[in-house]
C-alpha cells in the first residue's frame, strides 16, 4: 500500500480490513471526497442529486458505531435495540461505523458483513455463536484500530501537504535564484562582449583574418569572473592557438573548448603588486631625497652636480654611489619620469645619468609620434 496520507481516509479503511478481518468480502461506504463529492464505495461516479439528500441526512447521524441487518446504506435499520427478539439478534450482522469527515464535519460511513465463519487473528467461531456481549466488545475493539487508521490518513495528508508546500516553496526559491543568476550572467556576458569586441579589432588587424566568438565561448567566460587582464591574456591565448591549428578557414572560431582558465595564484599576485609598490615608493623617496640635496646645492650658490649633489645627502654618500643607484633603478625611474613629467626637475637636468634617462624618454615619444 502507499502512504496512508494519498488515499481519502475511508478508502485506506475499506484496503485495511483485509488485514483485520479474513473472509470479509461484502463492504460498503459513503463518504465525501475533498472535492466535496459524496461516494459509495460501489458507486465509482458522484452521488446524484437525489441520491445526496438522503445521504447528507444519514451523515448527520450521531452514532458512533452499531449494528445493522442490512449492506443497503439507505435502507432503514431494525428497530432500536431494547425492541430486538432473540431471533432478530441473529440478523445484526452487519457492523456500521461512523467517523467525522475532516472535510464537512458530517460523518463518513463504513459498513461491513461477517461470514458464517468468524476468523479473528488465530480464532475461527460461527458468527451466530457470538453472544450480544462479544459482539459489543468486538466493535469497540474494531472501532479503536478503525478510528485510528482513519486518523492516521488524516494526519499523514496533512503533513505530505505541508512537506509540499515547503518543496514548493523551496522550488520557487531556487527558481527565482537560478533566474537571478541567470540575468547576472547575461548582463555580465554583455558586458565582456563589449570588452571582447575593441580587443577582438586588434587581433584581427595583427593577425589579418576575422575572429568569431559563439555564445558559448562568451558564457564560460563569464563563469570564471575574470579580471580585464584576465580575459584579454585568456582571449589571447586561445586566439592564437586557434590561430596556430587554422588550416583552411578565413574565420577563426573561438570555441569553448580552446578557453583555458589559468590556475590563478592569489597569494603571490598580492605579493608581487605589493613588492612593486614598495619598490617604486623607494625610488620615489630616492628621487626625492636628491632632489632636495639638489636644491640646497642650488640655495648655497652652486651648480649642481654629482659630487656636491652625494655631500649634501644625509646622510653623505660617494658620487660613484649615486650612478649606481641610478643604474640599478634605470627602468622604474624612466617609468616615474613618464608618469610625473613636472617632477624633479633640477635632477633630470644637472645629473648626467638622469638626463640621459629623461633625453631617452623624450626620444620615444618622438619615435612612437
Amino acid at each position: 500500500m502507499r502512504f496512508a496520507g494519498t488515499y481519502h481516509p475511508i478508502v485506506y479503511l475499506t484496503e485495511r480490513l483485509k488485514t483485520y478481518l479474513q473472509g470479509v468480502t461484502q463492504v460498503d461506504a459513503l463518504w465525501v471526497d475533498y472535492n466535496n463529492n459524496l461516494y459509495t464505495l460501489n458507486d465509482k461516479a458522484p452521488l446524484n442529486e437525489e441520491l445526496k439528500v438522503s445521504a447528507q441526512r444519514i451523515r448527520n447521524s450521531a452514532d458512533v458505531s452499531c449494528w445493522s441487518d442490512t449492506m443497503d446504506i439507505f435502507q432503514k435499520d431494525l428497530p432500536s435495540k431494547k425492541q430486538l427478539t432473540l431471533d432478530s439478534e441473529d440478523e445484526l450482522r452487519v457492523l456500521k461505523f461512523y467517523f467525522t469527515s475532516p472535510i464537512d464535519g458530517k460523518k463518513d460511513i463504513l459498513l461491513f458483513s461477517f461470514p458464517d465463519n468468524l476468523f479473528l487473528r488465530n480464532i475461527n467461531t460461527t458468527f451466530k455463536g457470538i453472544t450480544t456481549d462479544e459482539k459489543m466488545i468486538l466493535e469497540k475493539i474494531l472501532y479503536a484500530v478503525l478510528h485510528a487508521d482513519y486518523q492516521k490518513a488524516i494526519e499523514e495528508r496533512q503533513f505530505l501537504a505541508q512537506y509540499q508546500t515547503i518543496q514548493e516553496k523551496s522550488q520557487n526559491k531556487l527558481k527565482k535564484l537560478s533566474e537571478e543568476i541567470q540575468e547576472t550572467q547575461r548582463l555580465y556576458s554583455n558586458a565582456i562582449q563589449s570588452i571582447i569586441h575593441d580587443f577582438k579589432r586588434q587581433l584581427e588587424d595583427e593577425l589579418s583574418c576575422e575572429i568569431e566568438f559563439p555564445d558559448e565561448t562568451i558564457y564560460k567566460l563569464a563563469r570564471e569572473r575574470l579580471a580585464i587582464e584576465e580575459i584579454q591574456d585568456t582571449v589571447r591565448n586561445a586566439v592564437f592557438l586557434a590561430y596556430n591549428f587554422n588550416t583552411s578557414s578565413i574565420t577563426l572560431k573561438i570555441t569553448e573548448d580552446l578557453i583555458v582558465i589559468q590556475a590563478k595564484n592569489t597569494t603571490t599576485s598580492h605579493k608581487q603588486k605589493d613588492t612593486n609598490a614598495h619598490e617604486g615608493n623607494k625610488v620615489i623617496q630616492l628621487l626625492d631625497r636628491y632632489e632636495e640635496a639638489a636644491n640646497r646645492v642650488l640655495t648655497g650658490g652652486n651648480a649642481v652636480n654629482a659630487r656636491l649633489l652625494a655631500a649634501k645627502l644625509d646622510p653623505p654618500i660617494t658620487p660613484p654611489a649615486i650612478t649606481d643607484a641610478i643604474k640599478k633603478n634605470r627602468h622604474k625611474i624612466s617609468y616615474l619620469f613618464k608618469q610625473y613629467p613636472e617632477r624633479w626637475n633640477i635632477i633630470r637636468k644637472s645629473i648626467r645619468p638622469l638626463t640621459h634617462i629623461d633625453t631617452e624618454n623624450d626620444l620615444g615619444k618622438q619615435f612612437a609620434s
